[in-house]
């Protein structure tokens, strides 16, 4: 079994989203206490391939978010794991 570096809960309880030390995305039903979906590391990262820094849920439960030290965010279906939606982070400061 691998390390589980960062988890996540869905906001009604019912589902968990785990990043292991080697960069997979699982996803878990609390149900069952089993896997549903696993992301490998090369569906997930376009940029490289650096490890998820940061994970949490949608307030609805519908998504997944993953964040990379890069700055680039992935949005997966929190059911399926399909990728949603991609951000890229900004090249310039925002602000003052």
């Amino acid at each position: 079994p691998n390390t589980i570096n960062k988890m996540a809960f869905s906001p009604d309880g019912s589902g968990m989203a785990t990043v292991d030390a080697s960069g997979n995305l699982v996803l878990w039903s609390m149900k069952t206490r089993k896997p549903t979906k696993a992301v490998l590391p090369g569906e997930k990262v376009k940029e490289g391939t650096w490890p998820l820094e940061a994970l949490a849920y949608s307030p609805d439960g519908k998504h997944v978010y993953c964040g990379q030290q890069t700055g680039h965010v992935y949005v997966r279906d929190a059911k399926t794991g399909a990728e949603v939606e991609y951000f890229r982070p900004f090249r310039k400061n925002i602000g003052h």
